[in-house]
């Protein structure tokens, strides 16, 4: 800016003004895309296979941004999601958008681009039909894959398929038309057929793929009986006669070849049905010719009926044999006798003069004559026996036969089963005892094991039942202890065995429930009772079997007393000493080494071999002491259960007593050393 008198001023303005123009147009679709490829935007077509996954995505320019989505798609969006496409289709796309210009005036503009599906398939399975001529013109479905023709008929076969583009058909035979032609059918005529349709697709994203399916059709071929024929015993060829023995029993078989199988009649000494004929003890009186007759009725596909015969006549020579009723199989007890007779009801011509019986295992004969008698039979008597009879017949031409006829059945052995072996009875708890077993012989039937017990105090017992192939029971609610008595014994049904002997064994007192462990043995059949009960409260020097030790460390007690006086001993011998009315007589020597040469915890002494003193002892060996008795107890000296502490003290970590237990000569049992 210049003044008045023409001299500048450092003052300068500048005003600048911008205006933006913001063109708007309507939506255009610019591009369809599937799986990363164009669609062609002119044609818009597309092929793809049927039960492909289709994903197209339409893309628009617009100002504003259009919205763009696919008509008829449940969520609106710009791609277009078809899972497992199966018919042709089309679809559209949708682009839409609203324009305000700057005077307010609004507008929507909308442009859609449609794509079409052509959707190809391969060829199903081909269905084939089919005419039989010259009986029908008309044409029929393939039941089940299989076509019934009558020999000399004429088979047109047609196959026909679905698919886009259109297959071609080829036959296994080489011939390349979908009609195939079976001229005067045979025997021999090649029986299975088997049309191949195929056809080649060009998809649009995929490239070109091939669609291939096979049907095929059987030819059951019918025929009337043919080779008609007679077989003795279903084995030997038979030719105009038959010579047999009178008497016998046989079979005729008649055999023809036809499709479908035929159907015999017999005629003759019997009128039945059926491809076999069973003649039982021919008589003179019997008709000697046979005649098989073979019959088939063939029905094809479309119901033509036609029926085939044949056959074929024999004449029966006859002989005579005897005939052995049939034996019936028998259950016999053990120990008692059995008799059985071998009846006929056909004594033969001439009559049967021998009679045997075989025992059928070893094939040793156990009689002769009509009856076998068995006597005090055993388990070894159990098996199959055979009787056999036959007599001497001489045919023509003076050839020898002799005419035999057999009948066998088994004989069972049952018997009581034997008393269980080995009853171990163990405490398992201050309420549980549980007894072991070892099964004896069952008698040949299944067995179950009766238990008893009671307490020793009282009259009547408790019984329970253990199942079969038990080897072990549990008695449980008994009282803490308590001594009790039981036993047990086997049952089938042919019988009981006897009882076990008594074995008596005190539950658990509540007290030594953590570290006493008690058992009786009892031995069944025959069986010898061996127990013993021990009170080891054992401590000093042995000096008068072996002085020549250097340390007074062993001793020897016998006939042990300790009643109210717990005085430690070592080195002395106790003799002939009363234990109140518990009196225990003629113990041998038992000796206990040093303690340093054995694992001396609670219970891992069961039992002691008491050989060499310097030897080291071992846990859980036994030993046969002789020449000791020892008097029936019912129960430990009251003054060692009313002072245990005491004996704790003198160095006896625990002991074990079994009541009512008697040791006989040369036999310990259970002798249980622990904690010295």
């Amino acid at each position: 800016m210049r003044t008045l008198d023409g001299t500048n001023s450092a003052q300068v303005t500048e005003q600048i003004n911008a205006l933006n123009i913001n063109v708007l147009y309507p939506p255009v679709i610019t591009q369809l895309t599937s799986n990363g490829k164009n669609i062609d935007m002119i044609y818009s077509a597309i092929k793809t296979l049927r039960g492909d996954n289709i994903n197209i995505v339409c893309t628009s320019d617009a100002n504003p941004p259009a919205t763009v989505l696919w008509r008829d798609q449940l969520i609106p969006s710009p791609t277009l999601n078809v899972t497992s496409v199966q018919y042709d289709a089309v679809w559209t796309c949708q682009a839409s958008n609203s324009m305000t210009e700057y005077d307010g005036v609004a507008s929507t503009s909308s442009v859609t681009k449609t794509v079409s599906v052509s959707v190809l398939y391969g060829p199903g399975v081909p269905i084939i039909t089919y005419r039989i001529l010259p009986n029908s013109d008309e044409r029929w479905n393939v039941p089940n894959g299989l076509i019934r023709v009558v020999v000399g008929r004429t088979i047109m076969c047609m196959c026909s398929v679905d698919s886009f583009p259109a297959s071609t058909y080829t036959w296994n035979t080489g011939h390349e038309r979908s009609i195939q032609t079976i001229a005067n059918v045979t025997r021999t005529t090649n029986t299975t057929y088997i049309c191949t349709t195929r056809n080649f697709m060009d998809t649009s994203f995929k490239g070109s793929a091939v669609g291939s399916n096979s049907s095929s059709v059987n030819i059951d071929v019918l025929y009337g009986p043919a080779s008609i024929a007679l077989k003795y015993n279903n084995v030997t060829s038979i030719g105009h006669a038959l010579p047999v023995i009178k008497g016998w029993s046989f079979t005729l078989l008649c055999s023809a070849i036809s499709n479908p199988a035929p159907r015999y009649a017999w005629s003759g000494p019997v009128d039945q049905e059926g491809d076999v004929l069973i003649i039982r003890n021919v008589t003179n009186d019997t008709n000697r010719n046979v005649t098989c007759r073979a019959e088939n009725t063939m029905v094809d596909s479309v119901g033509k009926r036609v029926i085939g015969t044949a056959q074929v006549a024999v004449l029966i020579e006859l002989l005579y044999s005897p005939d052995v009723q049939r034996l019936q199989n028998q259950t016999v007890l053990l120990n008692t006798s059995f008799t059985v007779l071998c009846n006929l009801t056909d004594v033969g011509n001439p009559p049967a003069s021998n009679f045997s019986w075989i025992r059928r295992d070893n094939q040793t004969v156990v009689g002769t004559g009509k009856t076998l008698t068995l006597n005090n039979i055993g388990l070894a008597d159990e098996g199959e026996y055979q009787c056999n009879a036959s007599n001497r017949m001489q045919s023509i031409g003076n050839e020898v036969v002799y005419g035999f006829s057999q009948s066998t059945f088994f004989i069972n052995v049952g018997s009581i089963p034997e008393t269980p072996q080995n009853v171990h009875v163990s405490q398992k708890g201050i309420t549980e005892l549980e007894l072991q077993w070892i099964p004896g012989f069952n008698g040949g039937a299944e067995q179950t094991f009766q238990i008893i017990y009671k307490k020793i105090n009282i009259e009547s017992w408790t019984e329970t039942h253990a199942p079969a192939n038990n080897t072990r029971h549990t008695l449980s609610g008994l009282s803490a202890g308590t001594a009790y008595r039981c036993k047990m014994r086997a049952e089938n049904i042919y019988g009981i065995s006897p009882w076990t002997e008594d074995i008596t064994v005190y539950t658990l007192l509540e007290n030594d429930s953590q570290s006493s462990t008690l058992s009786a043995v009892g031995g069944a059949v025959g069986g010898v009772i061996g127990c013993i009960a021990i009170i080891a409260v054992a401590i000093g020097v042995y000096r008068y079997r072996f002085h020549d030790l250097a340390l007074p460390t062993f001793c020897i007690w016998d006939n042990v007393r300790r009643s109210l006086q717990r005085k430690r001993r070592q080195c002395e011998t106790y003799d002939n000493l009363d234990t109140d009315t518990y009196t225990i007589r003629y113990y041998d020597d038992i000796v206990r080494e040093k303690r340093n040469l054995a694992d001396t915890s609670s219970g891992s002494y069961e039992t002691y071999d008491f050989g060499n003193v310097v030897q080291q002892r071992q846990a859980n060996t036994y030993t046969t002491f002789p020449g000791v008795e020892m008097r029936e107890l019912t129960g430990p000296p009251n003054d060692i259960l009313q002072d245990s502490q005491a004996l704790a003290k003198e160095e006896i970590a625990s002991f074990s007593f079994e009541p009512k237990l008697i040791g006989e000569e040369e036999d310990y049992v259970n002798i249980k050393l622990s904690g010295l």
